[in-house]
C-alpha cells in the first residue's frame, strides 16, 4: 500500500501552487510570486536598475548625476550641456572641441563660433585689422581696410592709372594719384 500513498502525495503536491496565504485571514499573498522590491518603488529586481534606492526606477525622471536614474541603460541622457573649449579666454568657443557634461567645466562656454581660439583678439564681432586674418570671423580678411594706390615706378609722385596697387598700407613704389587725375583739360602737365 506504500506505493499508492506515495502517488498519491506527489500527486498533491504536483497541484500546489506557489501563491501563500499570508495567514490571517487566508487571503493570497499575490507578491509572493513577484520579485523582490527591496526599495519599495514598485519594480522588482527584474526591472529596477538599482533595488537599494527608491528615486532610480524605470520611468523615473534622469537628472544629471552620472546615475542612469530611469534604468534605460544610459546615464544622464538628456540632461546634459553641450559646451565648447575656449582656451584663448575671448568668450567664444571652439567647435572642434567638445564638452558634454552637467555644469560648465573650467575653461569651456556654451557657444562654439570662435573661428581661432589661439588668439584672444580674434573672435566674432572683433575689428578688423588690416594684418592678413580674419579678425572678426565673417570669413573675409581685411574687408573694408584696403585702399587703391598706383604703381609710380619712375618715382615722379604720380601712379600710373593702368596700374593699380590695393593694401591696408601704401606700397613702396606707389603713388596716391595719377596722373590722369592731375592732368589739366588741355592734356598737358601742370
Amino acid at each position: 500500500m506504500r506505493a499508492p500513498l506515495a502517488l498519491t502525495l506527489l500527486l498533491a503536491l504536483g497541484c500546489r501552487t506557489n501563491d501563500k496565504s499570508d495567514g490571517a485571514d487566508g487571503a493570497i499573498d499575490s507578491g509572493a510570486l513577484a520579485f523582490a522590491d527591496d526599495d519599495g518603488d514598485g519594480f522588482g529586481v527584474d526591472e529596477d536598475c538599482d533595488d537599494s534606492d527608491a528615486a532610480i526606477r524605470p520611468g523615473a525622471t534622469e537628472i544629471c548625476d552620472g546615475i542612469d536614474n530611469n534604468c534605460d541603460g544610459q546615464v544622464d541622457e538628456g540632461v546634459t550641456g553641450t559646451w565648447y573649449a575656449d582656451a584663448d579666454g575671448d568668450g567664444y568657443g571652439d567647435p572642434d572641441a567638445v564638452v558634454e557634461s552637467c555644469e560648465p567645466p573650467e575653461g569651456t562656454v556654451p557657444n562654439a563660433i570662435d573661428c581661432d581660439d589661439a588668439a584672444v583678439a580674434i573672435y566674432p564681432g572683433a575689428n578688423e585689422l588690416c594684418d592678413a586674418l580674419d579678425n572678426d570671423c565673417d570669413g573675409e580678411v581685411d574687408e573694408g581696410l584696403y585702399e587703391t594706390w598706383w604703381a609710380d615706378g619712375d618715382g615722379d609722385g604720380y601712379g600710373d592709372p593702368e596700374r593699380p596697387v590695393e593694401g591696408c598700407v601704401q606700397p613702396a613704389d606707389s603713388a596716391d594719384n595719377t596722373a590722369a587725375t592731375t592732368l589739366p583739360p588741355s592734356g598737358r602737365r601742370a
